[in-house]
């Protein structure tokens, strides 16, 4: 039988940053983040990726159906 904590810890971060538009981005920030000592040593693994995809869908009277796929952002 598993242990129920009280407090019990979390399994899972999920952290959501939103930039000014037109600001020069560098794909080393995240990473730059997960090394702050504050951070590291609460969460020591490894930054995962998630690749996202966005379908929309549209149908009207007297037109086909019409579905839309695309590679969303990605998340780190």
């Amino acid at each position: 039988m598993r242990k129920k904590y009280k407090n019990p810890p979390i399994e899972e971060a999920v952290v959501e940053f939103r930039f000014v538009p037109g600001q020069e981005w560098d794909l080393t920030i995240p990473g730059k983040l997960h090394e702050h000592p504050d951070i590291k040593s609460q969460y020591p693994g490894k930054p995962r990726t998630q690749k996202l995809l966005e379908a929309a869908f549209q149908a009207g009277s007297g037109q086909p159906p019409n579905l839309a796929v695309r590679e969303g952002v990605g998340r780190i």
